[in-house]
Parts: C-alpha cells; sequence; structure tokens
C-alpha cells in the first residue's frame, strides 16, 4: 500500500510562496476558510499523480502555475 507523506507546494493555483503539508498513515483532514487554498492542495495532489486536466478544472498546464 503506498501513503502520501508529505506535499510541498509552490507557486502552484493561490499559493505564491512554498508550503509543506506533512501526512499521518492514520487520518487526515483539510479544513480552513473559504480561499485559503484546500481545493488546490488537492488538485497539486491530483496533478502530481498524473489525473486528467478536466478533474483540475483547467484546459492547460499553464493555468496551474502562478
Amino acid at each position: 500500500m503506498s501513503v502520501l507523506k508529505q506535499v510541498s507546494v509552490f507557486h502552484f493555483k493561490s499559493y505564491d510562496s512554498e508550503q509543506k503539508y506533512r501526512f499521518s498513515e492514520k487520518l487526515n483532514c483539510i479544513v480552513g476558510r473559504n480561499g485559503s487554498g484546500k481545493s488546490a492542495l488537492i488538485d497539486a495532489i491530483c496533478c502530481a499523480l498524473g489525473f486528467d486536466l478536466k478533474r483540475l478544472r483547467v484546459s492547460k498546464y499553464s493555468e496551474l502555475i502562478t
């Protein structure tokens, strides 16, 4: 079984500075106010895993980079 341990996001959608997120093997929850980057974090994970652009709500990869 594969486990996601950490994600580093930099210049991706709403992230203009580097942010690192560490994950537990047991339970993880992403919470925050509107516009805090929750969806962008999920999009970054999906992008790294090779999901189709349609699932990331963009038409080309350049739209993901700020």
